[in-house]
């Protein structure tokens, strides 16, 4: 009987998941290679170093490293989502496609760390439509801290986004500044 190595199961899952992105960008294949990227979460902590790890490669790496973080703090069983929300924030700097900010932002939800709502608030101000989108649907995620660092309440997120032009962003963030008074509320 052969011997399991985690080592060729991670480069065959993360090669698969390659091949996935690379075929399109959409929520159908994102959707896809999340399913692949799934296959990892027995591996543990090597999963999630490697994933760490592919935030400072190429462009490709880094987006899908985030969508590794975004498996694997999905729900976060290990505990690892605020080291994923650091790491994630410190590989934001700089970035500006709206394709790899839209997997970070997905990311910084599932992390679901208030070291995220800065980056999030800052998204919600992109000139991208989808990466405005995936910032409302992620921020109310980010809640839960009197930091000094978060410049700009959750709160204040979402109602500049309340006047975006674009309908469903409205509608997120309606819905996700009614979700938030009421968390607060009671």
């Amino acid at each position: 009987m052969a011997e399991f190595d985690p080592a060729v199961l991670l480069e065959d899952v993360l090669d698969r998941a390659r091949a996935i992105g690379a075929m399109a960008n959409d929520d159908e294949h994102w959707q896809a290679k999340c399913d692949v990227l799934e296959e990892l979460r027995p591996l543990g902590r090597v999963a999630f170093d490697r994933a760490l790890r592919l935030l400072s490669g190429h462009f490709w790496d880094r987006a899908l490293g985030c969508d590794m973080l975004s498996v694997l703090c999905n729900p976060d069983e290990e505990g690892w989502g605020h080291e994923a929300a650091v790491a994630l924030v410190d590989s934001s700097i700089g970035q500006d496609d709206p394709d790899l900010l839209w997997s970070l932002a997905t990311a910084l939800g599932h992390a679901g760390d208030p070291v995220g709502a800065p980056v999030l608030a800052g998204l919600a101000h992109h000139f991208d439509r989808k990466v405005r989108l995936a910032a409302v649907q992620v921020i109310v995620f980010c809640e839960g801290s009197d930091d000094e660092k978060n410049a700009q309440p959750i709160s204040d997120v979402l109602l500049l986004l309340m006047e975006d032009e674009d309908d469903e962003i409205r509608d997120w963030a309606t819905t996700g500044l009614a979700d938030n008074s009421m968390t607060t509320a009671g």
